[in-house]
């Protein structure tokens, strides 16, 4: 039964991003699939962390011509650590923050940009290219390059305070919400927010393609894109550098030296093989998650506990990591809280540390 609710979830919330209409963020997701891995390794959803989304209305889908799939993912430094056992270490890496946004790919044809591509399922997408033709990135690059840009759609921080946080949970969503909408159907205030929305660029595909990704980043910044903060380092200092990125990035987005939200690290081996960035995982590439701060389990029970002269709800739910430590019982505070949650026994709750120390119920997906 627990299976049949994961799944269920996981591919209602590809159908929601696919239609611009988020349930979760993408550390809810990643939590999701952990916990479905940990039931049955086996099952296709795990194999790539995508569950198939192919419904959007009536609109026609558009062929990707880069592979807009998905990295594996390393939860922790011990993962990474086995990633790169199996790895050449005499390469270069190229480590790159990984960009909490809404993947599209940008068509260039003779340096112009024709067409713009919604994510969609990875294969296919639905066409934007009005929608951004608002939104402040290169509409004209060398005129000698024909090829595919692969970015990531977020939105400041500073600007999302300013302008979105009073409507929508996260960037993520704000950003999402707009894009995957048909351009007539935006209202002028909409329009106006697509002056917010940054492309951030990392990937490029072409006839005359880049042998590294060191070379490929320095190109995508001379054309006047933004691209994902990086640094190129060698092999033997993979695992330190790459940890380093990821215990410094919380502190960096806080502290405004990253302008929008990452949520992890990706390493690439500098050296481009192209045949397998279009795999819709490649294996030469993973992506090394921030350290845990949510995870999703299974309300199991709702007990009635003394806390001083107060009674008060605490939720079990099924032990799940959080910080280090198993957690099975969460405090619900109060009958108001529990009831402005929606949680009922059965339901998946999203679990997070509030301060990385008192277990909480965040979210309740069903």
């Amino acid at each position: 039964m627990e299976k049949n609710q994961i799944r269920e979830l996981l591919i209602k919330a590809a159908e929601d991003y696919y239609n611009g209409q988020e349930i979760m963020t993408d550390s809810e997701y990643d939590a999701l699939i952990n916990r479905l891995k940990e039931i049955d390794p086996t099952d296709p959803l795990c194999a790539n962390g995508m569950a198939a989304a192919d419904s959007n209305g009536d609109e026609k889908k558009i062929n990707h011509t880069m592979t807009t799939g998905t990295l594996a993912k390393c939860a922790n430094v011990e993962e990474l650590k086995a990633w790169a056992s199996k790895k050449n270490l005499k390469e270069r890496y190229s480590l790159e923050l990984k960009i909490d946004g809404s993947s599209m790919e940008l068509q260039y044809v003779n340096g112009k940009c024709v067409r713009a591509i919604t994510r969609g399922d990875g294969a296919t997408g639905l066409d934007r290219t009005e929608t951004l033709s608002l939104m402040n990135f290169p509409k004209s690059i060398d005129p000698s390059f024909t090829g595919s840009i692969r970015a990531e759609m977020v939105i400041y921080n500073s600007d999302f305070k300013a302008r979105f946080a009073h409507k929508n949970a996260n960037p993520r969503n704000a950003v999402a919400g707009i894009i995957n909408r048909k351009f007539e159907t935006l209202t002028a205030s909409e329009k106006e927010d697509l002056q917010f929305i940054h492309a951030i660029c990392y990937d490029v595909m072409a006839d005359r393609d880049f042998d590294t990704q060191t070379k490929l980043m320095a190109w995508l910044e001379q054309q006047g894109f933004e691209i994902s903060p990086h640094v190129t380092v060698e092999g033997v200092d993979l695992l330190s550098k790459a940890n380093e990125l990821r215990e410094n990035l919380r502190t960096r987005i806080a502290n405004g030296e990253i302008k929008f939200n990452c949520d992890g690290v990706v390493i690439k081996a500098d050296i481009i093989d192209r045949e397998d960035r279009q795999r819709k995982t490649p294996k030469r590439d993973v992506a090394l998650k921030p350290e845990l701060e949510t995870a999703v389990s299974e309300i199991v029970d709702i007990v009635w506990e003394m806390a001083g002269s107060t009674l008060s709800p605490v939720a079990i739910i099924n032990p799940v990591q959080l910080e280090g430590t198993t957690v099975s019982r969460v405090s619900l505070s109060n009958m108001a809280k529990m009831m402005n949650l929606g949680i009922e026994i059965g339901k998946m709750a999203v679990v997070k540390k509030s301060g990385q120390i008192i277990p909480q119920i965040d979210k309740v997906l069903a």
